[in-house]
């Protein structure tokens, strides 16, 4: 009875142990899960805000040639608004040339008749 008392003893300290040892691995299982899921997690969480940073640059950059062709595009229709009106101002000049240039003809011409009327009525007087 003894001997069978202490085989029973030894027994369940023997599937004591055991259990410990189970459950101390299954722990050790259940930390290194967690610890590769908390590692699984940041690293998707670092892609993620990579994506995020290289698709805000992107997006910028892309903001940054829009606003750049703008800029080009408003400097081009200022140059030529400023081209066509030196184009408007020398037509204009001109213009005013060539009507000076008939009026003071014309000026002539009338004072020409002027005096011709003038030598004709002398002549009939």
């Amino acid at each position: 009875a003894e001997r069978k008392a202490k085989e029973e003893a030894e027994r369940k300290a023997k599937e004591e142990l055991d259990r410990k040892a189970r459950d101390e691995a299954e722990g050790k299982r259940k930390a290194q899960a967690e610890a590769e899921r908390k590692a699984r997690e940041e690293a998707e969480r670092v892609a993620r805000d990579e994506r995020e940073r290289k698709a805000k640059a992107q997006a910028e950059g892309a903001d940054k040639v829009a606003q750049m062709a703008r800029a080009f595009r408003e400097s081009r229709e200022e140059a030529k608004r400023k081209v066509k009106e030196e184009a408007d101002k020398k037509a204009q000049a001109e213009a005013a040339k060539v009507q000076q240039a008939q009026q003071a003809e014309a000026e002539k011409k009338e004072k020409e008749d002027a005096v011709r009327r003038e030598k004709e009525e002398a002549k009939e007087r």
